[in-house]
């Protein structure tokens, strides 16, 4: 094979690989709305259901997803697999250093995205690890520990809830990015996406929505109160049942 060759090959390899980075799953927080109550699940980009809209609550971290049955959280990895049974009290939104906050047996402790305890739950309070370090609260005292549980020093004097996060909206639709291409019209009182292609316009989406929002290359579109998903090509992923509309974000 000449080096002519083996260099396309190489390049026809390398774009195949950006293509598919490009490419990748983006995920959606879902829910529908059965009885009065809420369910939560997630979407990706493609089609899939990853993880089945049945939970109370459903959020990514960084690490794996924690979701919340009868009461307690647990956590689903990105392959839509259980890997820890709900059996935390609480936890916290975002992972920090490879380690998850969590509370068990009402006590803060922390955890690794397996659910293994990588420091006990021995504290009432507990913050995120910053640079190697985090303040945690006992009984007597405020403590610095680092990432293995070793007490660094104490803070006699320090307030936790300076460093307790608050709890992240689990869906916004705010900030909404529509590119020039696509534009959206209204007939006869409904709406729809026109495409815009060198100056011609062509019917991506129906006119027959009460609402149609983008973001991230996909386009969530309200009837009768729900929301279906469709995507840059027009393609119908999901049909109308969802409570909320989606919110796609890379992994």
């Amino acid at each position: 094979m000449s080096s002519k060759i083996k260099l396309s090959a190489i390049l026809i390899f390398l774009l195949t690989q950006m293509t598919n980075s490009f490419s990748q799953d983006m995920y959606s927080v879902v829910c529908t709305k059965t009885e009065g109550e809420l369910l939560y699940g997630i979407i990706l980009n493609d089609g899939t259901e990853l993880i089945p809209v049945k939970y109370d609550f459903v959020c990514y971290n960084g690490l794996v997803f924690t979701y919340k049955f009868n009461g307690k959280y647990g956590f689903i990895d990105r392959s839509g697999k259980i890997v820890t049974d709900p059996i935390f009290e609480d936890f916290e939104f975002n992972s920090s250093e490879g380690l998850i906050r969590a509370k068990k047996n009402s006590k803060w402790g922390f955890v690794d995205q397996f659910g293994n305890t990588k420091i006990e739950f021995l504290y009432s309070e507990a913050c995120n690890f910053k640079d190697g370090l985090a303040e945690v609260e006992t009984e007597n005292a405020v403590l610095t520990i680092d990432t293995t549980g070793k007490i660094v020093k104490e803070n006699l004097d320090m307030d936790l809830e300076e460093c307790m996060e608050d709890m992240p909206e689990i869906m916004s639709i705010d900030n909404l990015k529509y590119q020039q291409r696509f534009i959206v019209k209204t007939v006869d009182g409904k709406k729809g996406i026109v495409e815009n292609i060198d100056g011609a316009e062509k019917v991506v989406i129906p006119f027959k929505y009460e609402y149609i929002f983008y973001y991230n290359k996909m386009f969530s579109a309200k009837i009768n109160g729900l929301w279906c998903v469709y995507n840059e090509k027009g393609e119908m992923l999901f049909d109308a049942k969802f409570y909320r509309g989606t919110h796609f974000e890379p992994f």
